[in-house]
């Protein structure tokens, strides 16, 4: 049942067609129970800064998307990992597209810590798409920013830890991928996660699998 698709805050039947053949950020299987099942693999960038002498997080508040629907969710920069993709290229890619970092920036300032990667598998019912069981793997990387204070950094709000915009693309009906995300930088302690509706379905869906990947 695809009535609830595009209603609200869900994406519609045509966006999900555009992740499965256009970029390829999804695929569609058939479950055990016979269902429908939607598989997508992501990875989650939780970059740390020492800001002021103090860690802070990067995480976004606040994305306007396309069509100009905006959702309100704390979440750390993630992407998902397209057909033919790694996991390592999809992070850059992150870095890149969501953040506003160049290629070189991401090489040369951040540090990654592969060693610390964690692998998180689970299943549950889209949010995105209503009704729609998925099955997650989420990559989760640590990165450090090397030298806050670089000039280059300032394009994410460093050092001072300002708030900053990145803009995807161009905004527009037609333009389905395109979005405005709002950043912060929060304590370390803050967890981001999805909204409190997602985190009662995560409460109640399948079991988690998650392991640190050495």
């Amino acid at each position: 049942d695809t009535s609830a698709f595009g209603v609200g805050a869900a994406k519609s039947l045509h966006h999900l067609h555009w992740e499965l053949h256009k970029v390829g950020e999804c695929s569609l299987e058939e479950s055990k129970g016979g269902k429908l099942l939607r598989v997508v693999e992501m990875v989650r960038v939780r970059m740390v800064a020492d800001i002021f002498g103090e860690p802070k997080v990067c995480m976004s508040y606040l994305e306007v998307r396309h069509d100009g629907r905006q959702k309100q969710r704390a979440l750390l920069p993630v992407r998902k990992v397209c057909k033919g993709d790694t996991w390592q290229s999809a992070l850059e890619a992150a870095c890149v597209e969501r953040l506003g970092l160049t290629s070189e920036e991401v090489q040369s300032n951040l540090f990654i810590d592969e060693a610390q990667r964690s692998v998180r598998e689970e299943v549950q019912v889209s949010q995105g798409y209503p009704g729609l069981e998925t099955r997650y793997r989420v990559h989760e990387v640590p990165v450090r920013v090397v030298e806050p204070s670089h000039d280059t950094m300032g394009k994410i709000g460093l050092p001072e830890g300002r708030d900053f915009a990145v803009l995807e693309g161009k905004l527009g009906t037609a333009n389905i991928g395109a979005h405005l995300r709002l950043f912060s930088w929060a304590p370390t302690t803050f967890m981001p996660s999805l909204d409190k509706d997602t985190a009662s379905k995560q409460a109640t869906a399948a079991p988690v699998k998650e392991r640190v990947v050495r």
